[in-house]
C-alpha cells in the first residue's frame, strides 16, 4: 500500500496488473485502492477500469474507491455515476463510500451534496451514511446541522448522530 499510489501514477498498466496478482492474497483490496489513487489524476480511466473488473465483488470495491476519490473534488459527478448503477446492495455500499468521502469536506459542502440528491430514497440513505460519518469526525457539529437536513431524512440523521454520540457517551446518545 505504501508504494501502490506512486507505482500506479508512474506505470498504471504494470501496477494494476501487480495489484490484480495480489488479489488472491491478504492484500486483495490493493487493486481497488490503487484505482482510487489513480482516480485523483485520471478519473475517467480509473472509472473505466473499475467498471471492467471481472468479478462483481471486485467491481463494487473498485467503483467505491474510484467514486469516493472523485467525490473529493466533484461530489455531483460521483453521484451521477452512482445513479447509473442498479439499485441494490452494491449501490448502497458505494453510496456509503461516497458519503464517507464527502464527510471529509466542509459541513456546508457535505450538506450541499446531500441536498442536491434528487432521488428521495437515495437522499435518505445518503443522510444516514453522511450523518454517521460526520458524527465520527465531530458529533457536536453533526448534531447542530439537523435543521439543515431535508425533513424526510431528519429521522435518519438523528439516528446516525445519536449512534455517534453513543459511541462516546451512552447517556448523551
Amino acid at each position: 500500500y505504501r508504494i501502490a499510489e506512486a507505482y500506479v501514477a508512474q506505470k498504471p498498466s504494470e501496477a494494476l496488473a501487480w495489484g490484480l496478482r495480489l488479489a488472491g492474497s491478504p492484500e486483495r483490496y490493493l487493486w481497488s485502492s490503487m484505482l482510487g489513487g489513480m482516480a485523483k489524476y485520471d478519473p475517467d480511466q480509473a472509472l473505466q477500469i473499475a467498471q471492467a473488473a471481472e468479478s462483481p465483488a471486485q467491481r463494487a470495491q473498485a467503483l467505491g474507491k474510484v467514486l469516493a476519490a472523485i467525490a473529493q473534488t466533484n461530489p455531483s459527478l460521483a453521484m451521477t455515476h452512482l445513479l447509473k448503477l442498479p439499485a441494490g446492495n452494491m449501490r448502497s455500499g458505494i453510496l456509503g463510500e461516497i458519503a464517507r468521502s464527502v464527510a471529509t469536506l466542509t459541513p456546508t459542502q457535505a450538506l450541499d451534496w446531500l441536498n442536491d440528491i434528487n432521488e428521495k430514497s437515495v437522499q435518505i440513505e445518503a443522510t444516514q451514511s453522511l450523518g454517521w460519518a460526520l458524527s465520527q469526525r465531530n458529533v457536536e457539529a453533526a448534531a447542530q446541522l439537523v435543521d439543515r437536513i431535508p425533513k424526510e431524512a431528519r429521522a435518519n440523521w438523528i439516528t446516525a448522530v445519536a449512534l455517534g454520540y453513543a459511541a462516546y457517551d451512552v447517556e448523551k446518545g
